[in-house]
């Protein structure tokens, strides 16, 4: 059983599969505790390390949902 999800990641068997989402799933969840730890530093949620961790969180949560609907 290989799945590919993009051009680099190959996901061989369910024990990766599960590696990888429990990964991307804990990346998430720390990279949205540093921005909200950010947010409430920061009164304006303005700048580059802002928009920084929200795309980085976006690009996560894109590679997750390619994960689950294979």
């Amino acid at each position: 059983m290989t799945k590919t999800l993009t051009k680099t990641l190959r996901i061989k068997s369910q024990p990766e599969y599960n590696a990888v989402e429990r990964g991307l799933c804990n990346y998430i969840k720390v990279v949205s505790d540093k921005l909200q730890s950010l947010k409430q530093t920061d009164e304006n949620c303005t700048g580059p390390t802002v928009k920084d961790y929200t795309e980085r969180i976006k690009a996560a949560k894109s590679l997750l949902k390619q994960l689950r609907d294979y």
